[in-house]
């Protein structure tokens, strides 16, 4: 198996060398250049904050995940009993 990872093809393929090739990313260099630095502006929201938090809170989230999932194991059941 050492033949596939032989000097020949780890070194003489040309990848990993810039050889001058380099010249093609000063946009992209530029661009990332441009753009802000330091740390992000911190998240506001979320699912949690969305429904649960604050003056719009409300449980129906909660009654939709339950109302999905006895949805979802009803048709499985109703495939099992009839279709098979």
């Amino acid at each position: 198996m050492y033949f596939f990872f032989s000097k020949s093809l780890l070194f003489d393929c040309g990848h990993g060398q810039s050889g001058g090739s380099g010249a093609g990313l000063g946009p992209l260099v530029d661009f990332y250049s441009r753009l802000p630095k330091g740390r992000g502006t911190p998240r506001v929201g979320g699912i949690k904050a969305r429904f649960f938090n604050g003056k719009n809170a409300s449980g129906a989230p909660l009654v939709a995940l339950i109302a999905g999932i006895f949805g979802v194991s009803y048709l499985l059941d109703y495939h099992r009993m009839y279709l098979l």
